[in-house]
């Protein structure tokens, strides 16, 4: 009797610590929740942050961007009036250079023209 005793006493003691355990087993799994809310929390908002700087630096891209597009535009515009010159700066040395060779040969045959009447 004094051994059944025991079995019962030492049985009950064992439920005992089976509830603390359990008891403690949902506290560590609320803190382990705990710490991973948490821990999902900072990931979110150094998430947060970093979307935060990546539309900054986004916004500073895209005028950026605009400034270039205008330069372009300006280079553009620049390179079309450089080309006209050019085809009349060309235009006009060949011009000259014709007429130079039209007024050397006028007064090359108005020489020989006066030679010859002399």
């Amino acid at each position: 009797m004094n051994l059944n005793k025991n079995n019962e006493e030492t049985q009950s003691n064992v439920l005992e610590l089976d509830d603390k355990c359990k008891i403690n087993n949902d506290n560590i799994l609320s803190y382990e929740s705990k710490i991973r809310l948490n821990t999902m929390r900072k990931e979110l908002d150094e998430t947060k942050i970093h979307m935060a700087k990546n539309i900054e630096k986004l916004l500073d891209r895209d005028s950026k961007l605009c400034d270039v597009n205008e330069k372009t535009r300006a280079l553009v515009k620049h390179s079309d009036i450089f080309n006209k010159s050019c085809k009349k700066l060309t235009w006009y040395s060949w011009f000259y250079s014709k007429i130079s060779y039209i007024f050397a040969g006028g007064a090359t045959s108005l020489a020989v023209v006066m030679y010859l009447v002399l």
